[in-house]
């Protein structure tokens, strides 16, 4: 922090915070709220914009401004706050739509120690066992930690994912025109590279991307292209025990390219026009 004691944002644009990256609150706050479900329309408004590193934001935190993504540390739970899993009551698809949302998200992403496996800790607790990792976790939601252990490994792998300076909107936009609760996100970069075994085809070589995500208790029509090429799902959180019955977020099926059985998401097919997202779920689409 510098000694500047009234907001002046064009001062810190050109020199006070260049060269620094700062914890994103605007990012947690809004993302955070858009999972749980929040209806207010100014929650998904935020939610586009921290995204976009939140470049355009304009929340009165003035300690915050960003020129480029490595200006924002993204996150959605730390040390001092209720974990993702405790703010959804332990919803496996609102948790896991956070975890896609962050590690496709334009900024540098933080997870906090357990967030891969759903770890349940209040606010504000600073006992010994408050604090304790409980690993059996990582069994019970193998599925979580297999599913942010792809996201990881393809945010690593594909520059479309990982920009350092502003992409520019003709490389990434979020669409403004889709419904309350409901975010559409292209990005294109470089070829993606380092996939090996089944998932290699649908990744490797690829540059473009199109995530969505539904947050309304119903089924949501997304425009992904319309110019007639194929674009493959290579994740996807399915909420509601499979989409069969919305209120049972605790089922929810996560997908991605190389899981095994249920998980395994190479057999669906490809899209190239529209696709549609039942209630409480998110699809990574990669353009083949």
């Amino acid at each position: 922090q510098s000694n500047w004691t009234t907001p002046n944002f064009n001062a810190q644009l050109s020199t006070d915070y260049r060269g620094f990256s700062q914890w994103n609150d605007y990012f947690r706050e809004s993302i955070k709220r858009f999972i749980q479900g929040n209806t207010d329309a100014t929650v998904t408004n935020r939610s586009k914009a921290a995204i976009y590193f939140s470049k355009g934001r304009d929340d009165g935190v003035w300690q915050g401004v960003s020129n480029n993504p490595l200006d924002t540390l993204n996150y959605i739970e730390s040390h001092d706050e209720e974990s993702v899993a405790r703010a959804v009551l332990d919803s496996k698809s609102k948790s896991a739509i956070g975890s896609l949302l962050l590690l496709t998200a334009h900024g540098i992403p933080m997870l906090y120690e357990g967030q891969e496996f759903m770890r349940n800790k209040q606010i504000q607790d600073q006992s010994k066992i408050g604090n304790n990792l409980d690993w059996q976790l990582a069994a019970t939601n193998a599925d979580m930690l297999g599913f942010v252990s792809f996201l990881t490994k393809l945010r690593r792998a594909c520059p479309a994912l990982r920009y350092a300076s502003d992409p520019g909107n003709s490389n990434s936009n979020v669409d403004g025109a889709t419904p309350n609760q409901t975010i559409s996100y292209f990005t294109k970069g470089g070829a993606c590279s380092g996939f090996s075994g089944d998932s290699s085809t649908y990744i490797n070589t690829k540059s473009e991307f199109r995530i969505l995500a539904n947050m309304t208790g119903g089924a949501q029509a997304f425009t992904v292209e319309t110019g007639g090429t194929n674009w493959r799902a290579v994740a996807a959180v399915s909420g509601g025990n499979d989409n069969t019955n919305c209120g049972d977020q605790s089922a929810a099926t996560l997908r991605w390219s190389y899981a095994s059985g249920s998980n395994n998401i190479n057999s669906w097919g490809t899209t190239n026009g529209s696709w549609s997202l039942p209630c409480y779920s998110a699809v990574i689409l990669v353009k083949q």
